[in-house]
């Protein structure tokens, strides 16, 4: 199925009447505040905030990462790419922020990838992989890029065209966003948004009082208003995309993995290629995405140094393995009911930048003292936490629990309380 599109955040002139109304009737309001937002084809949501952080929409709430913006678009995997307030253009790779070439006021994806933007001076170009190739027109000012990849420019006059092609929409807009099932809607100076008919005219579909738009995966609108507030027409409950996948659903990580592989690899002969590199231990059921690399620190290593454009490849597979664990207190309490200093460990693993690491945690406790330790909310999948209590440098006690134990545990010298 064919989804979304990316809006732009547009200040022009003309088309529909004015209308005043703060909260329309049909419409949702969703949490925050936001000067543009996009949702990528994975249905992730992005927004650039009044203050101009950047954040993804999750659990109901907005989730902020570092760095601020103007203009944001999703590509199709379902990352970030910003246009600051003084042109430099980013993408997110899942950890960082990578600087692109260029400068530019406006940027847009559509949902089969192709990137497009509009430069400072006004021209047009698209990312062909490592660079922009710009194709021309000298005063567009916001872009929209349909699912076809046929943009839509707005120019400095407001006037709506078909770039390359004699055709102009009729009238002036403020915003625009192009639906992945080829629906184009405007904002015009009457701020009510319109969508354009088969019959070729603009129909009002939504009065208020709007500043931007963007198209979810049904071809639902939503909108900013003047004031910043965020909005939905979509009848539908929205669930984003989770950041992982289910718990104890190897497959489900695979299959991701697999899927941003095999969109960025450039030739069967570059993966074989790949496959030259030697192998060690394998993990969790993860075989062969770089062909003849069957274990994922040899996979994220192969991304990373072979395929360095879409590095999110990199972002999914050390996301995919890490499991969600309940959001209630995960901690282990320990009781020192012994008559000397006692010593518990607690051994876990995790991934940092790609690399299994083994933590631990350990604290001394005096006899008939208390002390509580805390577990990461994410461990690695499939791993345990290791218990450990020592008594005058003599192991007294050791345990396991599952990776996605919750709420306390409590221990003595001699085990569980």
């Amino acid at each position: 199925m064919k989804h979304h599109i990316f809006i732009s955040l547009i200040i022009f002139f003309g088309i529909f009447p004015v209308h005043s109304q703060l909260a329309p009737a049909g419409l949702s309001q969703l949490p925050g505040t936001a000067k543009d937002i996009d949702i990528g084809a994975d249905g992730s949501i992005w927004r650039v905030g009044t203050d101009s952080s950047i954040a993804r929409f999750e659990e109901g709430g907005w989730t902020k990462i570092d760095g601020t913006a103007s203009r944001v678009a999703v590509d199709h995997f379902g990352f970030p790419w910003v246009v600051k307030s003084t042109g430099e253009i980013l993408r997110r790779n899942g950890r960082k922020w990578i600087e692109l070439p260029g400068t530019a006021v406006d940027i847009d994806i559509n949902d089969r990838g192709d990137i497009w933007m509009v430069g400072r001076d006004g021209w047009i170009s698209v990312w062909g992989g490592t660079e922009w190739a710009p194709v021309g027109d000298t005063d567009a000012k916001r872009i929209a890029v349909d699912t076809d990849g046929e943009p839509k420019v707005i120019n400095s006059k407001g006037a709506l065209s078909i770039w390359g092609g004699p055709f102009r929409y009729p009238g002036t807009a403020k915003a625009i966003a192009a639906g992945a099932d080829g629906s184009l809607w405007a904002i015009g100076a009457g701020l009510s948004v319109s969508k354009w008919t088969d019959d070729s005219y603009w129909k009002e579909e939504i009065k208020g009082t709007f500043a931007e738009i963007t198209i979810d995966s049904s071809g639902y609108p939503i909108l900013i208003d003047t004031k910043g507030s965020i909005f939905r027409a979509s009848p539908d409950k929205l669930e984003p995309p989770a950041v992982f996948p289910p718990t104890n659903d190897p497959a489900a990580c695979e299959n991701i993995a697999r899927q941003r592989f095999a969109t960025i690899a450039d030739t069967p002969a570059k993966i074989a290629e790949l496959g030259a590199m030697e192998n060690s231990e394998a993990e969790n059921g993860f075989t062969a995405l770089c062909k003849g690399t069957t274990n994922f620190t040899k996979t994220i290593a192969c991304f990373a140094t072979n395929l360095t454009d879409y590095r999110d490849t990199d972002r999914a597979v050390n996301e995919c393995r890490l499991t969600p664990l309940p959001e209630k207190p995960r901690s282990i309490v320990f009781r020192n009911t012994g008559k000397a200093m006692a010593k518990v460990d607690l051994a876990y693993f995790i991934y940092e930048k790609g690399q299994l690491v083994k933590k631990v945690s350990a604290a001394n406790v005096a006899a008939g003292q208390t002390t509580i330790l805390t577990v990461p909310r994410y461990l690695a999948r499939t791993k345990v936490v290791d218990v450990s209590i020592t008594s005058s440098t003599k192991l007294t006690f050791r345990t396991t629990l599952p990776f996605n134990f919750s709420g306390e545990r409590c221990f003595n010298l001699a085990g569980p309380c």
